[in-house]
């Protein structure tokens, strides 16, 4: 069932349980959800959101570290990652 706002199931790697209930979704639905993306496991997300629409977006650990290395590097902080 698609929520009537985006409503955010997974974050930081954490399942938001009560989100899921929310949303009227399993934990197993969840992982489901994350294989058809091509994502085996909750540890390679870092979020994972159930859009109104009833899409999934799903924004891996990947990308997310991927962002904060061009975020430090416009502003010459590298080092500090």
């Amino acid at each position: 069932m698609a929520p009537s706002q985006q409503q955010r199931l997974l974050y930081a790697g954490q399942v938001l349980t009560k989100n899921l209930q929310h949303a009227l979704l399993s934990p197993d639905k969840l992982r489901s959800e994350l294989r058809l993306k091509g994502h085996c496991s909750f540890d390679e997300v870092f979020a994972a959101i159930l859009e109104p629409t009833g899409s999934w977006a799903v924004i891996t650990k990947g990308e997310v570290q991927g962002l904060l290395l061009m975020a430090a590097s416009a502003v010459g902080c590298e080092s500090m990652l």
